[in-house]
C-alpha cells in the first residue's frame, strides 16, 4: 500500500506493471490521467501485485530526487539536502535511493521538467520537478514496488 508519507493531496500516482520501473503507455504523464492515493483503481492495482509511480502535482513544493550515485552526491554536499527526508531504495547498501525534498519557490518554468547531473562514471542524480498544468516531467517508482532486480523498494529504517 501507499506509505503515509506519500498519502498527500499534492501527489499524483500512475499504475506500473509489477517488476517494472517505467511506463510506455501514451499519455501517462498527463496530469488529467494522474490518480490520487486513495483512488480505487490504484488500490486494486496494488492489491493485485502491481507497482506504482508518483509525481508532484501542479502547485506542489515537493522535489523528487533520484540518487544514482550516493557517494558522488554526498561528496558534492547532497547529503544535507536530503537529510531528514523520506528516503527509500531497492538496494540495502543505499548506493542508489530516492528522496522527496520540500522546496519552496521552485521557478514555474521548471514545472513539468526533470534534469540530471552526470560524471564520467555515469549518472549521479535526477531531479523531478512538480508537474505543470498539463504534464509531469517524470515519475519515480514508489516504495513497496518490485524492482526489476527482484528486490522491493523499502523505506530506510532510520526514518
Amino acid at each position: 500500500m501507499i506509505p503515509s508519507q506519500l498519502q498527500r493531496d499534492d501527489l499524483l500516482f500512475v499504475l506500473i506493471p509489477a517488476g517494472e520501473k517505467g511506463l510506455t503507455t501514451k499519455g501517462w504523464n498527463k496530469v488529467s490521467n494522474g490518480l490520487k492515493f486513495d483512488d480505487p483503481r490504484l488500490i486494486t492495482h496494488l492489491k493485485n501485485g502491481g507497482n506504482y509511480g508518483y509525481y508532484p502535482a501542479p502547485g506542489s513544493c515537493l522535489l523528487n530526487v533520484d540518487v544514482d550515485n550516493a557517494e558522488a552526491f554526498h561528496q558534492a554536499g547532497g547529503r544535507g539536502l536530503v537529510e531528514g527526508t523520506f528516503q527509500y531504495s531497492a538496494r540495502s547498501d543505499r548506493k542508489k535511493y530516492r528522496a522527496g525534498v520540500e522546496c519552496q519557490g521552485i521557478p514555474y518554468q521548471w514545472y513539468g521538467h526533470k534534469t540530471s547531473s552526470t560524471s564520467e562514471d555515469g549518472p549521479i542524480i535526477e531531479l523531478f520537478f512538480p508537474a505543470n498544468k498539463e504534464k509531469a516531467g517524470g515519475q519515480v517508482v514508489g516504495p513497496g514496488s518490485l524492482h526489476p532486480n527482484g528486490n522491493l523498494y523499502q523505506a530506510f529504517d532510520d526514518q
